[in-house]
């Protein structure tokens, strides 16, 4: 409850300042800015691993969500996790010598790679509770995969560590800090 009021108040306001209003647009492009420490990326080989940090009202505002939907998404948090090519080759085919290997890339994004990341916060180790691959059949030279990490509120404000352990693109374990 304390950290439901907590984001309703810094929505509020971000969103109402006395002498400059901060719109909408203004707070998403905000977050979005890779300069505000909300975004760590990691070159890795021949690949980037990037992990997007997406907070509670910006997620509702991208969303175009009211405030009810706080109580939805309370508990968790969310990032946007990428894998990209820095050859601009599609993932699932960047450096694979065979179909066997290509649809091994894809059995993992799409079905097994929620258990290799972990949330560190504190003293505490989370599994992920969620992960969705977004597949874009060879269009773009990245992966995308949503996460969802539970929100312990005793632990809210501490440092987070993002913890995957990358078996297939072979970069082993990757660090993320914020």
């Amino acid at each position: 409850m304390i950290k439901t009021v907590i984001y309703i108040s810094i929505l509020f306001s971000l969103l109402s300042c006395s002498s400059k209003n901060l719109a909408k647009e203004d707070y998403i492009d905000w977050v979005q800015n890779s300069g505000n420490g909300l975004t760590v990326r990691k070159e890795i080989g021949n690949f980037a691993y990037e992990l997007f940090y997406k907070p509670l009202p910006y997620q509702l505002l991208q969303a175009n969500t009211n405030l009810t939907a706080f109580k939805d998404h309370k508990g968790t948090q969310h990032y946007t996790f990428k894998i990209e090519s820095l050859d601009g080759l599609d993932v699932l085919k960047a450096g694979v010598k065979d179909d066997s290997e290509y649809n091994n890339r894809l059995f993992y994004l799409t079905d097994y790679i929620q258990q290799d990341f972990s949330l560190i916060q504190g003293t505490d180790t989370l599994p992920c509770l969620f992960a969705h691959y977004e597949r874009n059949y060879g269009l773009a030279p990245f992966a995308k995969i949503t996460l969802a990490f539970e929100e312990k509120e005793a632990t809210s404000n501490l440092e987070k560590t993002i913890r995957f352990n990358d078996p297939v693109f072979g970069a082993g374990p990757i660090h993320f800090n914020y």
